[in-house]
């Protein structure tokens, strides 16, 4: 009996002792009309003119990784480096984007690199920013046609006709 109740009130203190939430991946899935090697071809030069350094190319999974890329924010005083890396997955004729964000937070003087916290604002301003850029820099790449119009625009030109 003894030992459900250390078990229980073990179970308790752990509940209550978990930090605070981490930021998940951001996910886009964008449709593409290029066969795969194409698709991880074009990626990678325009990634590549944009500063990305490429991790990983498997043109047979069809998968793309950038190398973590550091980019430095101010939260209350404190400068915080951030990484923000990036995996396409090829999913049949769509291109799957994973944007991970990594922070590198002091605590006691001990510096650890661990998943951005969820309720870090200016985190999620500065990707608010980033990342509709990268997005359609990335469409234009994977069509054919090089040809991409925002949805605003898109919705514009449909009233018209």
């Amino acid at each position: 009996m003894r030992y459900i109740a250390a078990l229980i009130m073990l179970a308790t203190l752990v509940g209550c002792a978990t930090g605070p939430a981490v930021r998940g991946a951001s996910e886009y899935l964008i449709v593409t009309d290029k066969n795969t090697a194409r698709a991880l071809k074009d990626l990678r030069a325009k990634l590549e003119e944009n500063n990305y350094v490429i991790k990983k190319v498997d043109t047979n999974s069809g998968i793309l990784v950038t190398a973590p890329r550091k980019f430095t924010y101010k939260q209350d005083g404190e400068k915080i480096s951030a990484y923000q890396s990036i995996q396409f997955r090829q999913e049949g004729s769509s291109m799957k984007v994973r944007i991970v964000y990594k922070c590198k937070y002091s605590d006691e003087g001990i510096a650890t690199v661990e998943p951005c916290y969820q309720d870090d604002q200016v985190l999620a301003a500065k990707a608010k920013r980033i990342e509709p850029k990268l997005i359609a820099v990335v469409q234009r790449v994977l069509l054919k046609s090089g040809e991409y119009t925002e949805p605003e625009e898109q919705a514009a030109e449909d009233e018209k006709k």
